[in-house]
């Protein structure tokens, strides 16, 4: 069958819709899905704050049940969109976060309205 016929057929689209609520509720996410996941907790959390680390959406996204894919270098694409978006813009301030980056600095970004 191809991509025009299944377009129109309703079984086809009800299997389909299984499978991705299957895969939501198993929580095998990939990796763009987490993304626009992790993207909606950063525009949320923007909302009430004037500064953010990517801590900060880390928490939105844990409060959410959202986990991490397996690696938390993916939340570098989802700040750097922030930047280019003009949602944020780095601050001269760094933080150091325990439980992450071994305590390393974490770059403050303040929060464009």
């Amino acid at each position: 069958m191809d991509d025009q016929q299944t377009l129109w057929d309703l079984e086809a689209g009800r299997e389909g819709r299984d499978v991705g609520l299957d895969r939501v509720a198993s929580g095998s996410w990939t990796k763009a899905a987490w993304l626009a996941l992790a993207w909606e907790a950063l525009l949320y959390a923007v909302r009430s704050r004037h500064y953010l680390t990517s801590e900060d959406v880390w928490r939105e996204l844990d409060g959410r049940g959202v986990v991490c894919p397996g690696d938390r270098r993916l939340m570098g694409p989802v700040m750097l969109r922030g930047l280019r978006e003009g949602v944020l813009e780095p601050s001269s301030w760094t933080h150091a976060e325990a439980r992450t980056r071994n305590a390393g600095p974490m770059q403050i970004f303040r929060v464009v309205r």
